[in-house]
């Protein structure tokens, strides 16, 4: 028994003292895991963040007539709209310039008039201003026309019918138009794709985006690729071949390894737990999976070249797995091969177990010990 705790012990105690020396000292390792810390809880907010649901904006009503009220009645009732009322220009730019709203709408006085001409020049009728960084600015300027549109069919109608002397014209238009809305199909529906959940939809960044196991991902490759780098210079290589030089050295040397870079990714593996808006066991289990594996491919990454050449490669590998494994888009979302080509990657697996797939654990532990492995042969290899 004792022959068999006794290795294990010793790799556990050398690999706490190869964290500290990865980290660059003991100082380093609170402050380093305080910054990433500080980036999943930035990250967490924006993901968590949605977007409005409704449009608002505040309207002035220079014209103060009948039509022109009947004109917001009917924006009001727009989905998504949400109005709102100011006296004069002034006080409605106030609220514009302040964040308040998303755009003014001023009705000038002559919009009784527009309502029977033939132009189709809107700043004739209204002002509309938008917020600098509004993203619906387009959307507002099409609904605010569409209502006018709307509302100038709908005066030329009841005069028209007026003038054949039909009784009660306005208000057999309006019976007529209660019963078309109530009897009138379903035109279009949205659907949307990519990433399932119930509050996807609203998602800030939307379901294109692969979301917290993504940045979760990026950051654990990130993170081990840079602390890989230590176990290149050349002081480490002199101590790596002292100990394997002692019995079982080679044998504690390699778990050792093994160990600093998994509990350097399982740290931030916990922090990533502890900052996820909604943690599931499927997350967990694959992000210790993953962590397995990335320790496991850095391990092998640090049995070749020296430490200039990680320094170089660490940001172009982390890079472009991350860019084919779908930290940054969800690739399910634009073909089946792009699927199946993030699939093939270490992140990509990761973000699929996190969402469900456990098949892919089993794929990422299987590569986890083929980069062992690998790395195991080729410290034999340079050792003769």
């Amino acid at each position: 028994m004792k022959k068999l705790f006794d290795p294990a012990f010793r790799s556990l105690a050398l690999s706490v003292k190869k964290i500290i020396v990865l980290f660059g000292g003991i100082p380093m390792i609170p402050a380093a895991l305080i910054l990433t810390a500080a980036a999943f809880f930035i990250c967490s907010l924006a993901l968590s963040a949605v977007k409005p649901d409704r449009v608002s904006i505040v309207c002035v009503d220079e014209c103060c007539s009948d039509n022109s009220a009947a004109f917001l009645d009917s924006l009001a009732s727009a989905d998504g709209v949400s109005l709102s009322f100011s006296s004069d220009r002034d006080s409605a730019e106030k609220k514009l310039l302040g964040g308040h709203t998303e755009a003014m709408l001023v009705i000038l006085p002559g919009y009784d008039e527009s309502l029977y001409s033939e132009s189709t020049d809107a700043s004739e009728v209204f002002i509309i201003r938008t917020a600098p960084k509004s993203v619906s600015s387009e959307a507002i300027r099409e609904l605010i026309a569409g209502k006018l549109l709307s509302m100038r069919v709908y005066v030329r109608t009841v005069s028209e019918l007026e003038k054949e002397g039909i009784p009660d014209a306005e208000f057999r238009l309006n019976e007529q138009l209660k019963l078309y809305d109530a009897s009138a199909p379903t035109l279009y529906t949205v659907e949307s794709i990519g990433q399932s959940g119930a509050d996807a939809s609203s998602a800030l960044f939307g379901r294109g985006f692969a979301g917290y196991p993504g940045f979760t991902a990026l950051v654990i490759m990130l993170l081990l690729l840079s602390l890989s780098r230590s176990m290149t210079k050349p002081e480490a290589r002199l101590a790596s071949k002292r100990l394997y030089s002692a019995d079982k050295g080679m044998l504690i040397g390699t778990v050792s390894d093994f160990l600093s870079l998994f509990l350097s990714a399982l740290a931030v593996g916990i922090i990533a737990c502890c900052f996820a808006s909604a943690l599931t066991f499927s997350f967990c289990i694959a992000l210790i999976a993953y962590c397995l594996c990335v320790s496991g491919l850095c391990m092998l990454f640090s049995r070749f070249g020296g430490s200039g050449r990680i320094d170089i490669a660490a940001p172009v590998i982390a890079l472009v797995l991350s860019l084919l494994g779908g930290c940054f888009m969800d690739f399910t979302s634009l073909s089946p091969f792009l699927t199946v080509l993030s699939r093939c990657t270490p992140q990509g697996q990761f973000i699929a177990a996190a969402n469900g797939g456990y098949r892919f654990l089993l794929l990422l532990l299987t590569e986890a010990a083929l980069f062992v492995f690998l790395s195991l042969m080729g410290l034999r290899k340079t050792r003769q």
